[in-house]
Parts: structure tokens; C-alpha cells; sequence
């Protein structure tokens, strides 16, 4: 796989965290707290699933282009409630 290829593919699975993020957050949102665990359980294995078939075989080849946590949450997002911001 060429790198630009593979830069691109890790640039793409980031711009899905972001959403991913915001899913998690809206989930909060919801009374029902047997949906809210369904949404956020669906987002979180989708992003598992995502990294695991995408960026994994990704970081065998270009282990340099591994996402780095301020890649995928800007300041402020993706912040579970109750929950202290990552260092």
C-alpha cells in the first residue's frame, strides 16, 4: 500500500471518531438509560471494529502514522459526563 493511500485511510477513520464521539454525547441526552448504553455500546463497537479491520493493518505497514488521542477529540469533546478530561 502506498503511504499517501494509507495516510488517507487513518485521516478518514479520525474524521468517523469525531462522530463517533458526538454519538456517545448525544447519548446522554436520553432518559431511557437501556438506550443510552445501546447507543453508546453501538458506537463503541463500531469504532473497535473500524480500527481493528482499518488502522490496524494500517500501523503493521506505517507504524509512524498511528493517531494520537487530540486526533480524534478536540479540546472539550468527547468527554464522558462525570468523567475527568484525559492529561
Amino acid at each position: 500500500m502506498e503511504k499517501s493511500t494509507a495516510q488517507e485511510l487513518v485521516a478518514e477513520y479520525l474524521k468517523y471518531g469525531k462522530i463517533l464521539n458526538r454519538i456517545t454525547e448525544l447519548s446522554y441526552e436520553i432518559d431511557d438509560f437501556e438506550t443510552q448504553n445501546s447507543i453508546r455500546r453501538a458506537a463503541s463497537d463500531a469504532q473497535c471494529y473500524l480500527y481493528q479491520g482499518l488502522v490496524e493493518p494500517v500501523l503493521k505497514q506505517y507504524p509512524c502514522l498511528a493517531p494520537h488521542d487530540n486526533q480524534v477529540r478536540d479540546e472539550g469533546e468527547g468527554l464522558d459526563r462525570g468523567r475527568a478530561p484525559k492529561a
